[in-house]
């Protein structure tokens, strides 16, 4: 095996997105997205036997690239389109719309299978035509990033779902808009034998069938084993929240797999209507005790937003977030950017606590409210004067279920000032004027 380094350009710097590269099917050739300080991005090709690249003038904000078979062409996304350009030069063509690109790949038979934004992939001949439907999503709200299989016919893809355990790897062909599951991405025990059956997974040190416990055992050993083999590097795990044993964080094999990752992509973030009020194993408070969890193994989380919803996300990253914590959300980009996201509430002066069913936190520049989805809707009044997201000064504040507020003010008078834990869970205590304090696995509600 022979390694070497690629370097940007001069002047330049690679795509932060692993997508933005590929090398050629001839093995010859690697694309890559580069940028400057000064310039857009757009694509450049080297040869694997050179140290230089050249541009492909044309391509001014190309990303995803891809090659075609015989490695002389390549499409890419830009501007709100589906391209192909010859490597050897001349224009980009464009072949199609594609505003929310998610991938493509080019079949040996001339067609582009590419996913132009939410929801199912579709075909377009690389010379040209009207683009149609490749696949039928169904339940899935995503069907993306493709790759053909050696029979030129079939491609492999990623579907996503927002039903738990139909978000994985299918296949599908250009004879049908029918797919079949072949991986389960979330890494449940079920496993397929290419070609759409369920089959149970052989344990490659016994020989035996795997039972659910040593499955888990391989999973978390999987984890353990790439934090070994890239000790330097920084690594996200998309886990389930809820995996393993409840309390939700408290399985061992969980925790291994935590510890093998800096961060924890938390997917759906706060916007998952099964997030509701109480202390059940899938709740709200469950889901925010995990990230928790998370923290005390010394490990940060990123809340990911699959849409738009207001406060709701941004409360909640506040309710949990240490300063190192990350949030994303899918349908927000720098070109409609939400001015909620540049508010700064400044230092915390607690952790989390219930005010009158609410989930309250308190900062030094204003608090960070939130009702959990079923919750009823709740009008309290503040103790101060506080701004909200859209920029009118407010005395009280009205949430139904599933909403959150940010406002900005002043430090409350009543925040809670010492935290405990215990083997049993954290446990709160909230001083009160006069000296009053009162302790409990729940904290009580500040008097407004």
């Amino acid at each position: 095996m022979n390694q070497f380094v690629i370097l940007p350009p001069e002047k330049a710097s690679f795509s932060p997105d692993p997508s933005s590269m590929a090398i050629s099917p001839d093995g010859r050739q690697i694309v890559f997205a580069a940028s400057g300080s000064a310039r857009a991005s757009s694509l450049w090709v080297r040869p694997l036997d050179s140290l230089s690249a050249h541009e492909l003038a044309g391509t001014d904000d190309g990303t995803e690239p891809f090659w075609s078979p015989d490695s002389r062409s390549i499409g890419f996304f830009a501007r709100g389109k589906l391209q192909r350009i010859d490597v050897a030069g001349g224009p980009a063509q464009a072949l199609a719309d594609a505003s929310f690109p998610v991938g493509g790949a080019w079949g040996r038979g001339g067609v582009i299978v590419f996913a132009p934004r939410l929801g199912p992939l579709y075909r377009v001949l690389a010379a040209g035509g009207a683009a149609t439907l490749a696949t039928y999503s169904g339940e899935r709200v995503v069907d993306g990033w493709p790759s053909f299989l050696p029979d030129g016919r079939h491609f492999l893809f990623f579907g996503a779902s927002l039903r738990a355990g139909a978000s994985n790897v299918y296949v599908g062909s250009l004879d049908s808009r029918e797919t079949k599951t072949i991986i389960h991405v979330n890494m449940f025990i079920d496993t397929s034998n290419a070609s759409g059956t369920i089959v149970p997974p052989v344990d490659f040190t016994t020989g035996q069938v795997m039972t659910p416990t040593t499955w888990e055992q391989h999973m978390a050993g999987f984890t353990v084993a790439m934090r070994q083999a890239f000790p330097t590097a920084q690594i996200i795990h998309n886990l389930q929240w809820f995996a393993g044993t409840l309390p939700a964080g408290t399985d061992p094999l969980v925790q291994q797999e935590i510890l093998a990752a800096d961060y924890i992509n938390l997917e759906r973030g706060i916007n998952d209507p099964n997030l509701v009020t109480g202390t059940g194993s899938y709740g709200m408070n469950a889901k925010l005790n995990f990230v928790d969890v998370v923290h005390s193994l010394n490990r940060k989380v990123i809340i990911e937003e699959w849409t738009f919803d207001g406060d709701l996300g941004r409360a909640g990253y506040f309710l949990i977030s240490t300063g190192m914590d990350g949030f994303g959300n899918t349908e927000v980009t720098p070109t409609d950017w939400y001015p909620g996201y540049d508010v700064v509430l400044g230092t915390p002066l607690g952790i989390r606590y219930d005010w009158y069913g609410l989930l309250r936190r308190d900062f030094s520049g204003g608090i960070s409210l939130l009702n959990p989805f079923n919750g009823p809707t709740i009008t309290l009044p503040l103790p101060s004067t506080y701004t909200n997201t859209s920029g009118t000064q407010v005395t009280s504040v009205t949430l139904t279920g599933g909403t959150g507020a940010v406002l900005v003010g002043p430090a409350p008078s009543t925040a809670p000032v010492t935290i405990q834990s215990t083997r049993e869970g954290p446990r709160w205590e909230l001083s009160w004027p006069m000296g009053m304090s009162r302790r409990g696995a729940y904290p009580p509600a500040p008097r407004p």
